[in-house]
């Protein structure tokens, strides 16, 4: 059995799995609808405002968990969702 705090979710050493989803604010049904997906199995997920420059901010420099974009990549522009 997995650990899990108080609330239910479960632990990895000791701390709560956990991580954000940049989406912009007419994502935020999607990431709400995830949140109650990923909180059935125990993990926490949060929304996180992409801002207006998400690629500069976020993207380029792999400061993200998880994102949502309306964009169908190729081998061409697929690397600037891997963390560098």
């Amino acid at each position: 059995m997995p650990q899990k705090d108080s609330d239910g979710y479960r632990l990895l050493g000791g701390q709560r799995i956990s991580f954000e989803i940049l989406g912009s604010p007419g994502e935020q049904d999607v990431v709400s609808f995830l949140q109650i997906q990923f909180q059935k199995i125990g993990v926490d997920v949060k929304y996180a405002a992409k801002g207006t420059q998400p690629e500069s901010t976020y993207l380029y420099p792999s400061r993200f968990d998880l994102t949502l974009h309306g964009v169908t990549f190729s081998l061409s522009n697929v690397d600037i969702m891997y963390p560098a």
